[in-house]
C-alpha cells in the first residue's frame, strides 16, 4: 500500500479558479487532476456533449450495419469468414 502524504498547497486566487476549471474540464477531481500532472500522464478534456452524440450515433449506425451480417451468417445463406 502507498504511504500517503497531506500536502498544504497555496495559490493566489487566479490559480486557484484556474485548477479548478482545468480539472472539471477533464472531469476530475482537483486532487487527481494534480497527481496526473505529476505523474506525467496524459491529460485530457472531456468530450463535449456533441462529440458524445455523434459518438453514439455513429455507434448506431454501425450496430444496423453488422446486425444484416450476422443474420445472413446464422442463416448459412452468406460465406462467413471465421471470427
Amino acid at each position: 500500500m502507498r504511504e500517503k502524504y497531506e500536502i498544504c498547497l497555496r495559490l493566489s486566487s487566479e490559480e486557484a479558479d484556474r485548477l479548478k476549471c482545468d480539472a472539471k474540464r477533464c472531469g476530475l477531481s482537483k486532487t487527481a487532476y494534480l497527481r496526473r500532472l505529476i505523474e506525467g500522464a496524459p491529460i485530457r478534456a472531456r468530450p463535449s456533449q456533441e462529440i458524445r452524440d455523434l459518438r453514439t450515433e455513429v455507434h448506431r449506425i454501425g450496430n444496423n450495419i453488422v446486425r444484416p451480417d450476422r443474420a445472413l451468417c446464422k442463416a448459412e445463406k452468406w460465406y462467413c469468414p471465421a471470427r
